[in-house]
């Protein structure tokens, strides 16, 4: 029991760091919207890969874009982490799809913030579509016959759908429609992820308290018997 119990404290250990590091890519993003060239960074009125280019308003290599870059990589690095403290617990396809799409989605995630969209707009993209793909496949690993579950899956359904139409529908403006979507999803998501990782804090203290229960009754039992 003792060795188990480390091992979950060792789990809620590692998950602390995750929504640390992640903690830590939202700060840099922000630092990254206030050195931005040119007057700061609208987050309603330009895409989130603006503030990774590697010139900005006449502004080769700006502070903005390295801060940028650093967010990214550690983006992927919680959610990397994440993903493999959820696929360890999972069971059966779930198990792999989710391990698949971590893998996917942290890859995604890498490549955004490898290329810059002014350097090369279709692999900068491809990171995008594959970040999204992996998201969208640990969704569906997640999903059980819940209430909550089956919202936050319809919720994102609704929330994609809407950033496709503003993507692809010319006569929607591209700002504010599509770059506000887009700070929809992303913080949707980042919310969804810190959902699981409360998810698996919470079972990990229940799991705890559960050997203690377990502990003191053969504890009492133990004593009853001499």
């Amino acid at each position: 029991m003792t060795s188990e119990s480390d091992s979950r404290k060792w789990w809620t250990w590692r998950l602390a760091v995750t929504l640390s590091v992640g903690a830590l890519a939202f700060v840099c993003f922000t630092v990254a919207g206030f050195l931005c060239p040119g007057g700061g960074y609208n987050p309603f009125l330009q895409m989130l890969s603006a503030l990774g280019r590697t010139e900005v308003r006449g502004v080769e290599y700006p502070l903005c874009h390295f801060w940028f870059m650093a967010g990214m990589f550690l983006s992927a690095a919680s959610m990397g982490m994440l993903w493999s403290h959820l696929a360890r617990n999972a069971h059966g396809w779930r198990r792999h799809v989710i391990g698949w799409g971590g893998a996917i989605n942290a890859a995604g995630l890498c490549a955004i913030a490898f290329v810059p969209e002014n350097v090369d707009v279709h692999i900068h993209n491809l990171g995008c579509y594959l970040a999204i793909a992996g998201g969208s496949a640990i969704i569906v690993a997640t999903l059980r016959c819940r209430f909550a579950e089956i919202a936050w899956a319809v919720w994102f359904a609704v929330v994609v759908a809407l950033f496709s139409i503003f993507l692809n529908v010319d006569a929607i403006p591209f700002s504010p429609f599509v770059t506000t979507a887009q700070k929809v999803l992303i913080f949707s998501f980042a919310a969804w992820a810190g959902w699981l990782a409360w998810k698996m804090e919470r079972k990990a203290k229940d799991y705890d308290c559960e050997l203690c229960w377990i502990s003191a009754a053969h504890g009492a039992v133990h004593a009853a018997g001499r």
